[in-house]
């Protein structure tokens, strides 16, 4: 299979008629993660210096389905919806800290997005064992992601642990787009109702729009919560409440609190994670609080 040709060439055109399993033989392959939009493989990487990468399977009914046509035909239009989207997101993003894309196919049961093998796993499956300056040093690389993507006007739209994977010589890189959304400029109000319980801002579960690249915000927040207090995010969950009574130091506490704002126009940009001053703050100060 040819998955060396320009992404444009496979994004419209049906190019492999061999089932996904029987191309990459899944029947085999180590599953890394399963979410809303399908599973990610490990599989051997047919364009790459690397041994191994990661393919991510959007599927909608499966032959063996007993659910209705109509359920299947919404099933197939979801996961078509989510593959565009992550191809789109994905063909205009180049940076360190998000998830490249290696190639994407579209199979005689399946569209597939080929892209590398973060070796070190998700965020979620360390975070327990991370300190508060590896925890900072996520922090700052998710949100230097994430204003990478909101200058492009580009929201991500389901930022967690699970979605944070650690690489090889240990950087976090930001991945799954399928609920991303480009909108023309920052002013911008949608009604957003979806999301992962426990990460989404309050404002989000009130009948009206919102400004999304504050939920975007509020979702790191609360993931960067969870790397220093070491608790699990929930949608009862009082998080300043819990920063408080916790033994932070001032600078960590002020973040967290512009982070979580229950008012949106209180948050902070995440042009953070680019304030050099504001991470050296952070680090040269970490020690007189919570131990590394």
């Amino acid at each position: 299979m040819a998955l060396n040709k320009p992404l444009s060439h496979f994004i419209d055109i049906d190019l492999v008629h061999k089932t996904v399993e029987e191309e990459f033989q899944l029947q085999d392959a180590k599953v890394l993660g399963e979410g809303m939009s399908g599973a990610v493989f490990l599989v051997k990487n047919p364009v790459g210096k690397t041994d191994f990468a990661a393919l991510k399977v959007f599927r909608g009914k499966r032959e063996s389905d007993s659910s209705s046509s109509s359920n299947s035909d919404h099933s197939q239009e979801r996961a078509e919806k989510l593959f565009r989207t992550e191809v789109n997101v994905m063909r205009q993003c180049q940076h360190p800290n998000l998830m490249p894309m290696l190639n994407s196919v579209r199979m005689a049961d399946s569209l597939c997005i080929l892209m590398p093998y973060m070796s070190e796993g998700s965020l979620n499956r360390i975070i327990h064992r991370l300190t508060t300056h590896q925890a900072i040093g996520y922090f700052f690389q998710i949100a230097d992601a994430l204003n990478y993507l909101h200058k492009k006007k580009i929201i991500h739209g389901d930022i967690k642990p699970n979605n944070v994977l650690i690489n090889s010589v240990n950087q976090a890189v930001l991945s799954d787009f399928g609920l991303s959304k480009c909108v023309p400029n920052q002013s911008v109000k949608l009604f957003i109702d979806y999301g992962t319980k426990g990460f989404r801002a309050p404002e989000t579960f009130e009948d009206e729009r919102v400004c999304p690249f504050k939920v975007d915000i509020y979702a790191l927040g609360v993931t960067f919560w969870a790397m220093i207090l070491k608790k699990k995010p929930g949608p009862s969950v009082n998080y300043l409440h819990h920063v408080n009574r916790a033994s932070l130091i001032p600078c960590l506490k002020q973040v967290f609190e512009s982070l979580l704002n229950k008012d949106p126009s209180k948050r902070i940009s995440v042009s953070l994670g680019s304030d050099e001053s504001k991470k050296e703050s952070i680090k040269i100060k970490k020690e007189r609080g919570q131990p590394s």
